[in-house]
């Protein structure tokens, strides 16, 4: 009986490792994000963009030597929308590593600001939050610093963070 119930643990336990694996190779992280479940009232109007090495200065100009200097790999950009018409922008740096992940963040980051309890290190600094999670960095940007605006990016921090956890390695 024992037997054949951890035998069957163990099959359970493969087929979901199995599963998982098909999933993330189907697609990559930024389709993860892009596809997840959003927190209440939030939408993914428009479709998201990408940079992949030299790329990224074509798409934020004028920051990307941050990003270069320390091992960039991938970004992705989107804007999430409520439904009282507020904003948010997303942007995610896939970093050759979390070492570059946490120098970006070192950068980016100020003195100020309040920790908040989602991946390895996040800080809310007024309307913007950035965090990172294993060789992933993070920022969010909201229109202003309302109550509203806060409980939206972290919520939306969350959201992401739950896909990225997925995707280190």
């Amino acid at each position: 009986m024992i037997s054949i119930r951890r035998n069957a643990c163990i099959a359970i336990a493969a087929a979901i490792v199995l599963a998982a694996g098909a999933a993330l190779s189907a697609g990559g992280w930024d389709q993860a994000v892009t596809s997840a479940a959003l927190p209440e009232g939030w939408q993914l109007p428009g479709a998201p963009e990408t940079a992949e090495g030299p790329a990224l200065f074509a798409l934020i100009d004028g920051g990307a030597e941050l990003y270069m200097r320390h091992g960039f790999a991938k970004m992705l950009q989107a804007s999430y929308r409520d439904r009282q018409g507020r904003r948010v922008e997303m942007e995610i740096y896939e970093m050759t590593d979390g070492q570059a992940a946490r120098a970006v963040q070192a950068e980016k980051t100020g003195t100020g600001g309040r920790t908040l309890d989602v991946g390895d290190a996040a800080l809310l600094e007024d309307y913007y939050i950035n965090f990172r999670r294993g060789r992933f960095q993070v920022s969010l940007a909201g229109p202003d610093a309302d109550p509203g605006t806060v409980a939206a990016l972290t919520a939306l921090a969350r959201t992401i963070d739950g896909v990225l956890a997925v995707h280190v390695r």
